[in-house]
């Protein structure tokens, strides 16, 4: 087995306090990989946990090597707390629970799911979350390039 493909991560977070608490959150979803930070960014999910959780998941839809050098940085989460007079400082805010819907495989031409959205949003929290896409750079062929 050469590759492992990601077919989709669920993540749920859920705070660690009482119903009603206003908390914006801002959850980063990116592969580390990447030299630039925008290159690696793939998705945004805006909400608020003042309703106790949000759950939400994402579907990369590609293969990584398990001969990469940087494996363990393919999918990295990265939170956010928008209020900052929340918590007393070394208090936990939230906890986390994520899993992984993978294959491995011996090919990199594996089938993807392709009426799904990159991201969903779990139905109880559409009201209190909202998807920003990650920014999709068209390829351009340079200018002394004949076709």
């Amino acid at each position: 087995m050469n590759y492992v493909y990601l077919g989709g991560i669920q993540i749920l977070v859920k705070s660690t306090f009482k119903e009603g608490i206003n908390c914006p959150i801002v959850i980063n979803l990116s592969n580390k990989r990447f030299i630039n930070a925008r290159e690696g960014n793939l998705g945004i999910v805006e909400g608020n946990l003042s309703y106790t959780k949000l759950f939400f998941t994402y579907y990369p839809k590609y293969c990584i090597s398990l001969k990469d050098a940087d494996f363990n940085d393919a999918l990295s989460l990265h939170f956010q707390i928008k209020r900052k007079d929340l918590f007393k400082p070394r208090n936990h805010i939230m906890s986390n629970y994520y899993q992984a819907l993978y294959t491995v495989t011996n090919s990199n031409y594996g089938k993807v799911y392709k009426n799904k959205g990159m991201i969903e949003i779990d139905q109880e929290c559409t009201g209190i979350a909202r998807i920003v896409e990650a920014e999709v750079q068209q390829a351009q062929i340079p200018d002394e390039y004949e076709i």
